[in-house]
């Protein structure tokens, strides 16, 4: 019974390397922009709350994706501003 499980578990193993082989993988698998690795500045644990200084807090995804929509356009600054409260 071991040896089934011991077996099982090795299979299991090489299964993130045949999904690189899949097509269109490396697409997938393309790392993420490191913008702070890029400008030198150090990521850190923020342990203490939501501080300004600590870059606040970290953003949920709908809110990430409004702001790249949004980042498409020019608008009237003042107009937003009261459209959105």
């Amino acid at each position: 019974m071991t040896a089934s499980r011991r077996r099982f578990l090795k299979s299991l193993a090489a299964l993130p390397g045949a999904a690189s082989l899949a097509p269109g993988a490396a697409e997938a698998q393309a790392p993420a922009r490191d913008v702070y690795k890029e400008l030198g500045v150090r990521p850190l644990i923020n342990a203490a709350g939501t501080y300004t200084y600590l870059s606040a807090s970290r953003m949920p995804r709908p809110v990430v994706e409004a702001m790249e929509a949004a980042s498409l356009h020019y608008v009237n600054l003042n107009e937003l501003h009261a459209a959105v409260g």
